[in-house]
């Protein structure tokens, strides 16, 4: 027979605390970011949710990254004002050091909100998050 064995996990998670206005058009602006301290193999999963309450057609994107190099990127369009769309990526990230991952949201329109809680039906300050687990 084997032996249980516990597996210690080493995780990183963030919400983003407040929504974050993007005022230009076409401008990457930062949701929530974890900061893993350890060398080694990582898995980051990361939501962000975009509102965009004036205009019609918008496109929005996002990215996972570090500041420099991209980890996962994707985007979408929406037709109508006054709705939210939801982006998640998710990526295995190799490091050497201490690194900041975050997810950034970028939209067609100016005045776009990246939202910390849903609209409507919210539950909670989690519609824009990131969580990492080490794996190697």
């Amino acid at each position: 027979a084997i032996a249980a064995s516990k597996l210690a996990l080493t995780t990183a998670s963030a919400l983003l605390g407040g929504d974050v206005t993007m005022t230009n058009a076409n401008t990457y602006y930062d949701g929530p970011s974890v900061n893993l301290g350890s060398v080694g193999t990582w898995f980051v999963v990361a939501g962000i949710t975009i509102n965009h309450a004036t205009g019609t057609n918008q496109a929005i994107g996002a990215k996972l990254w570090d500041g420099t190099t991209v980890a996962a990127s994707g985007g979408m369009e929406s037709a109508f004002a006054g709705t939210s769309e939801t982006i998640t990526l998710g990526a295995i990230v190799v490091l050497a050091g201490a690194t900041t991952m975050k997810i950034s949201g970028v939209s067609s329109n100016a005045a776009s909100i990246i939202k910390a809680a849903l609209t409507n039906n919210g539950a909670g300050n989690n519609a824009s998050f990131i969580q990492a687990v080490r794996i190697g």
